[in-house]
């Protein structure tokens, strides 16, 4: 009855401890497999933001590209205004030019018309100063000197030319004041139109530059955009790149490391006939199965091994340890896990070594066999368990 209890134990550890990994070796490896799963999932996740944010960039980047293709219509408009405005420039600089060859011309002229004006001044003022000289009477006093009728009458056409001459000298005079007062006029009017046509450039001259500094600054500014985006795009790229490099090789380093584990995992169902004995004695003195004893026949889910007492109990293959204390009847008990539903289960014990958890390897001391409650002699009780079924130890020692 012992005995199965002791199976019983196991499965309850089972249900309580669980099966966690059951040596130091296979227990650095999960612990670098999951660290290996942390730096994956973590690669995986900087892969998805790397990828949200090329799509972010791609998005911005299209944006930008729209935009160009927008300012680049506006420009070919803006080139279409500007031809149109060197077309305007270039009629307006013809227009000043042939003000300015009027105004020249003007000039000319109103230089002409003060030279012979101050000429008919000179010629009016000698005549107005020989007519005062001669005094208001000097046609009467022509007149009464003449000697005879014909001399009298020629008297009078010359005195007629005279005052002819004189009405031409200041008529010429007063056209000559009245056009240059015209060309002055003119002149005043044809400067202003030049300075009107010379604004009218600079104006033109003036908006061209600036529509050209416009399109540039507009044309310079999304194409910055663009050559930001592109060069982030290209370091995620480098950098999902290596991110992919990184992943393959953690994901090769994970299959080689759950290869392992398995290797580990199945390594107690390939010890079979090899395992090292728990004690150096290895004398059977109550076999597994049945066996008759004072004429009575019984049954042993184990075998109990003779042993010196306080010999020490060791390890006969890697695992952890998932029991380690007291079991009534028989004394201290040490159960091992190894694994892939093997336990090994050492009882009768009177010192244990060990605690619960602990990660034990092949040959590792768990404690010292002695004496058991109703035994005649000192022994170690020691059990093999695959899942639900006892297995003869015998078989699988070496």
């Amino acid at each position: 009855m012992l005995q199965r209890f002791v199976v019983l134990l196991i499965l309850c550890s089972v249900f309580f401890v669980g099966i966690s990994p059951v040596h130091a070796g296979r227990s650095n490896l999960r612990s670098e497999l999951e660290q290996l799963h942390q730096e994956l999932d973590a690669h995986i996740e900087e892969i998805e933001q790397a990828d949200e944010r090329q799509r972010e960039y791609r998005s911005e980047l299209a944006s930008a590209e729209e935009q160009e293709n927008s300012i680049l219509a506006l420009i070919e408009r803006y080139d279409l205004w500007v031809e149109s405005s060197r077309e305007r420039l270039q009629r307006q600089r013809q227009l000043k030019q042939r003000a300015s060859n009027q105004l020249q011309e003007t000039r000319a002229r109103l230089n002409e018309v003060q030279t012979s004006l101050g000429h008919r001044e000179q010629l009016l003022s000698a005549r107005l100063r020989k007519i005062y000289k001669q005094g208001s009477m000097s046609h009467s006093r022509m007149l009464l000197g003449a000697e005879s009728m014909e001399d009298l009458m020629t008297r009078d056409r010359y005195y007629q030319e005279i005052l002819n001459y004189d009405r031409t000298i200041l008529n010429n005079y007063i056209e000559s004041r009245e056009e240059l007062e015209n060309l002055r006029v003119s002149r005043q009017t044809q400067l202003d139109r030049r300075r009107e046509l010379e604004a009218e450039i600079a104006t033109l001259l003036e908006e061209q530059e600036r529509a050209l500094a416009g399109r540039q600054r507009a044309l310079n500014e999304v194409q910055n955009r663009q050559q930001f985006y592109r060069r982030k795009l290209d370091e995620l790229e480098r950098r999902q790149q290596e991110l992919t490099r990184v992943v393959g090789q953690l994901r090769r380093e994970k299959d080689l490391t759950e290869e392992r584990i398995a290797a580990l995992t199945h390594e107690f169902r390939r010890s079979r006939g090899e395992l090292p004995w728990p004690v150096d004695s290895r004398e059977v003195f109550r076999p597994f199965g049945n066996w008759e004893e004072d004429g009575i026949t019984r049954n042993n889910q184990g075998i109990d091994i003779a042993v010196e007492e306080y010999s020490e109990v060791r390890a006969v293959a890697p695992g952890q340890v998932v029991y380690a204390r007291h079991f009534r009847g028989l004394g201290m008990v040490v159960i091992v896990n190894h694994g892939d539903d093997y336990f090994t289960s050492y009882g009768s014990l009177t010192e244990v070594q060990v605690e619960n958890g602990d990660d034990v390897t092949t040959g590792r001391i768990l404690g010292k066999a002695g004496e058991t409650p109703g035994s005649s002699r000192p022994r170690l009780y020691f059990q093999i368990v695959e899942g639900q079924r006892v297995l003869d130890p015998v078989e699988w020692l070496e």
